[in-house]
């Protein structure tokens, strides 16, 4: 039986440059600042990710890829990792400074709160990083 995958994407200009915006994909104590409240991860091909927020929701995980500033890919689950929800960040230097954040979350069963989720978190790394550059 083939089930087909649900994609939500979205972009975001941020005023900050490709290795300033990975660090905040990457760094625990800055996605601690807009993603969730509790953030492990190991940041290389392979490595670990474990997200925690205080609504309850605990998400377990591994990176697939990851391209420095450029490409971080995370599969991440809640309960089975037969479950998993794939991430994909790309990170591009726009011409005139600044960089561009897409994000694209694919699963085959994808709730509709996240297409909002992203939405919500974007504006806060945006937030983040204006704060962080100020």
């Amino acid at each position: 039986m083939q089930t087909d995958a649900t994609e939500v994407t979205r972009e975001i200009d941020l005023p900050a440059e490709p290795d300033e915006v990975w660090d905040a994909l990457t760094r625990p104590e800055l996605l601690e600042q807009w993603l969730a409240d509790d953030v492990e991860i190991e940041p290389w091909d392979g490595g670990g990710i474990e997200v925690a927020t205080e609504e309850g929701e605990h998400l377990r995980g591994v990176v697939e890829r990851a391209e420095r500033p450029e490409r971080l890919i995370i599969h991440w689950w809640e309960v089975r990792p037969d479950d998993s929800t794939r991430v994909e960040f790309l990170v591009v230097g726009l011409p005139a400074g600044g960089s561009r954040l897409k994000v694209t979350e694919t699963r085959t069963t994808l709730p509709m709160a996240a297409a909002h989720g992203w939405t919500t978190r974007l504006g806060s790394l945006r937030a983040c990083l204006v704060h962080a550059v100020a």
